[in-house]
């Protein structure tokens, strides 16, 4: 794995529609922000997982999580998946 200092290509994931349960027990569906994990570097050489957090319902903008919007990560890498993950099991 290799740093890439263009924070502007980390992935930042996206909503998606999930299923739940209601309290009656019927099923509804639900729009859910998920976003990659990644590796983000910061000032004063922190190292720390992060992920996207979307814009806030105060319509503050959104930032990395563990970092400021004045204060980015200064680079980043993908977290890596389990060996098993690649693996095909067909």
């Amino acid at each position: 794995m290799k740093w890439n200092r263009d924070i502007s290509q980390a992935p930042k994931g996206g909503y998606v529609t999930e299923t739940r349960r209601g309290k009656n027990g019927q099923e509804i569906a639900v729009q859910v922000y998920r976003a990659p994990k990644i590796i983000a570097a910061g000032n004063g050489k922190t190292v720390t997982a992060s992920r996207w957090l979307p814009e806030d319902e105060r319509g503050g903008g959104g930032r990395w999580e563990c970092f400021t919007r004045d204060t980015p990560p200064l680079a980043w890498m993908l977290w890596p998946s389990h060996p098993d993950d690649e693996v095909s099991h067909d």
